[in-house]
């Protein structure tokens, strides 16, 4: 590398270190802090640790070692927001992150992808293995609405059509792009 465009580089980068665009400092420890989510209401500037599941008994329950492998908020919103997790199932926050539930109907499974209806907050899908569950009555009961024939295929992906959402796709493991479509009477994917 040429010695004038390495002075540049070394110039350029230390100007915005010194300026105040990059920080390497934090504001607090974060020796205790153990993973899970995280909320931001200062554009990033700094970040909470919100994890906790209220329980019965008045002491909470946290999720911070969980894994995650999706995660999405409510387009209409920004106070529902769900956490498709790594083998622990789907949780839920409607209060922005404050409180966390755990969506029982769905089991301990990996959830993929999550989405939701952009026209009905409470229509929710959830991809699980080799399936597609949709909930129609904010995420209290879920019906299975697709099945792939290969075991060993996953959904990876849920999008639904911001201007049409009976119009659903995924994505599936294998490479393919499934879209839904509309009979007579009922939706189906």
């Amino acid at each position: 590398m040429n010695k004038k465009i390495f002075f540049i580089i070394l110039f350029l980068s230390m100007s915005f270190v010194i300026s105040g665009c990059v920080s390497f400092k934090t504001n607090k420890d974060t020796s205790s802090v153990d993973g899970g989510v995280f909320k931001t209401v200062n554009k990033g500037g700094t970040w909470q640790q919100k994890v906790l599941i209220p329980t019965v008994s008045g002491r909470p329950n946290n999720f911070s070692g969980v894994s995650v492998a999706s995660m999405v908020m409510d387009p209409n919103d920004n106070k529902a927001v769900y956490f498709g997790s790594v083998a622990n199932g789907l949780f839920y926050t409607y209060d922005g992150g404050e409180n966390w539930q755990i969506a029982k109907n769905l089991g301990q499974a990996t959830i993929r992808a999550v989405a939701v209806d952009p026209g009905s907050k409470c229509i929710i899908y959830a991809a699980i293995g080799n399936e597609l569950y949709k909930s129609i009555d904010c995420n209290r009961t879920w019906t299975q609405i697709y099945y792939d024939n290969e075991l060993t295929t996953t959904v990876d992906a849920v999008a639904i059509d911001h201007y049409d959402s009976s119009i659903i796709y995924i994505g599936v493991s294998r490479g393919d792009l499934i879209k839904s479509y509309e009979l007579a009477d009922h939706k189906s994917v």
